[in-house]
This record gives C-alpha cells, sequence and structure tokens, in this order.
C-alpha cells in the first residue's frame, strides 16, 4: 500500500473526511482486511462447506442416540438409572452446539458473499471491496466510491473503477442482508452477531 503513492493520496482525502478525529489508521487496517480476505476466501469457503456437510451427519446421529435411548428407557441398564435426565439434557447440549456451527458456516457464507452452489468467481473481490466500502462508509459517514476504487485496485492487484465499486456494494449487500435475516432466526449466535452488526452501522 505504501508503494502506491495513488493509494496513499486516497488515505489522505479521507482522512479528511473522518468523523471523529483520525481515522486514515482504521481505513488502513481495512484495507489489511479486505486483502485477507481476498487470500483466505477459498479456504475459508470450503471449511464452511465441509462444515455444513459433517453437521448433517451429526444431527442424524444425535437424532439415532434420542431414539436408542427411548427405546431402552425401560430396561435395567446401570447407564440410564437415574440419568436419563442428564443424558437428554447433554444431547440437548450437543443439539445446540452442532447447531451454533451450522449458523457460523451460514454466517461465513453471508459475511463474504458466496453460496453454496455458485462458483467462486469474482466473488473474493466483491467480498474484499464490500467490506472496505463499510469500513470507509463506516468511519467518514459515505461510501466514497472513487478513493475505495483505488484502494481496492492496490489490495487485487487489478485496475477497479467506480462502478465496479457501486455494483460490488449493491450485489453484496442484498444476499448478506438474506442471510443474515434467514440466520438470525434460527441461532441465538447469529442473533449476537446481528446486534452487533447494527450497533457497528
Amino acid at each position: 500500500m505504501a508503494d502506491s503513492s495513488e493509494a496513499v493520496k486516497a488515505l489522505a482525502r479521507l482522512e479528511n473526511f473522518c468523523q471523529r478525529a483520525s481515522c486514515w489508521q482504521n481505513i488502513l487496517m481495512a484495507c489489511i482486511e479486505a486483502e485477507r480476505l481476498t487470500r483466505t476466501f477459498p479456504t475459508q469457503i470450503k471449511k464452511a462447506k465441509e462444515t455444513l456437510v459433517r453437521i448433517n451427519g451429526l444431527r442424524e446421529a444425535s437424532a439415532a442416540l434420542r431414539r436408542f435411548i427411548n427405546e431402552n428407557k425401560r430396561k435395567n441398564w446401570a447407564v440410564l438409572c437415574g440419568n436419563g435426565a442428564a443424558i437428554e439434557r447433554g444431547l440437548d447440549l450437543l443439539d445446540n452446539g452442532i447447531g451454533t456451527e451450522k449458523c457460523v458456516a451460514e454466517e461465513a457464507f453471508a459475511q463474504f458473499g458466496a453460496t453454496r452452489k455458485k462458483k467462486i468467481g469474482n466473488a473474493p473481490r466483491n467480498a474484499a471491496i464490500w467490506a472496505l466500502s463499510e469500513a470507509v462508509k463506516l468511519h467518514t459517514g459515505k461510501p466514497h466510491y472513487r478513493e475505495v476504487a483505488t484502494l481496492a485496485s492496490v489490495i487485487c492487484k487489478t485496475t477497479i473503477d467506480e462502478n465496479i465499486v457501486k455494483h460490488a456494494a449493491r450485489k453484496r449487500k442484498q444476499p448478506f442482508d438474506a442471510m443474515e435475516k434467514s440466520a438470525l432466526r434460527g441461532c441465538s449466535t447469529c442473533k449476537i452477531f446481528g446486534r452487533i452488526r447494527t450497533k457497528i452501522n
């Protein structure tokens, strides 16, 4: 970033729009995070997909354990004697943990602006642009597409103009909001994420 005179100029311009004292360091950190996002995107999405596949098996296993215990409640098993409620409580906790892992994986798709079925394509670039524009908007009050385009060009090592930034931000926001609302309905962990994001915005 320091090697690009245009990026330095863009940061200097954004500094003039900071809502609270100096914010160029915050925006620089957002640039670093955006670069990390583009670099780790495929790995994170792969991990999220694998988690969702594994969760299906875990849920089936948990349901099978519940059926097994219910079918054998009347048998005089030492392990069940007086411990039935504790075992069921343990399975409840296990189900909650499985649900949380599912929620976190789905949150990853929303956060990265990807889906389970579509190919990655420009998703890493768009996710980085969106994250950067959100950070700029957070600290300056406006998205400042020109400056974001300059910074994103350096981060993604390709030419990105204002139209690409606008398109990425618009395309990225809609599925994120939809997936986030869906996740919020089914997971207390995601409800916490949602409250945090609402406070930030």
